[in-house]
């Protein structure tokens, strides 16, 4: 690993830890050891590192989801055990997300749009593979779904869009929306597979969120 990486690793952490407004460049440097002109040598300036780090988070936990689904035995189950792969460090990516948007809005947009074009592929792909394999309705417009689901998965994050009864955790309506979702495109086949997984994992019961 070289410094550059190392540095990367070590700041990413912190930003996720500590926030992406408290964390300064001072405090990088002191906290690995290094002169503040390295760090600025390295990246320039506070918003490079930053974007660096945040696509360095996003693809570390792209692969460990990725090496979690490998082991799954169709696109259904992928699909399934990636999404709550996704929510078990929910609550530390939106505090991430939401500081970013505040503090950094341009990179925001910038990032968002990157992720979001890459969840849309990558969604896309596995409806494709589902069809292939028999799971999900053949006659479906790929695209439309690709699209519907992110739709109904940003109300259910935005609250300005979205009102859930008050015995509803934003987790448990996500899950909700993406189990339904598939069972709305799927064959009899793929039901049958949905439903095999899902007694096969405790779901997350309702709460009062009062």
């Amino acid at each position: 690993m070289s410094q550059k990486e190392y540095i990367i690793e070590q700041a990413t952490e912190m930003f996720r830890q500590l926030g992406i407004k408290a964390v300064r460049m001072d405090d990088i440097a002191q906290h690995l050891g290094v002169s503040k002109r390295t760090l600025y040598e390295l990246f320039e300036d506070k918003m490079n590192l930053l974007k660096l780090c945040m696509i360095n988070y996003y693809e570390t936990r792209h692969g460990h989801i990725n090496a979690k689904i490998g082991e799954c035995r169709n696109v259904l189950e992928s699909i399934l055990t990636a999404f709550d792969l996704f929510l078990v460090d929910g609550e530390a990516e939106q505090r991430m997300q939401t500081n970013l948007r505040r503090f950094y809005p341009a990179l925001y947009e910038e990032l968002s749009a990157m992720m979001q074009q890459r969840n849309r592929d990558r969604l896309k792909g596995a409806i494709e593979k589902g069809i292939a394999e028999g799971l999900l309705d053949p006659t479906i417009d790929v695209d439309l779904s690709v699209a519907m689901l992110g739709w109904s998965l940003s109300g259910v994050v935005d609250t300005r869009k979205a009102s859930l009864p008050n015995n509803i955790t934003p987790e448990y309506a996500l899950r909700y929306v993406v189990i339904n979702f598939l069972r709305g495109i799927s064959t009899v086949k793929g039901i049958k597979v949905i439903d095999t997984f899902l007694s096969q994992f405790k779901r997350p019961q309702t709460k009062n969120i009062n």
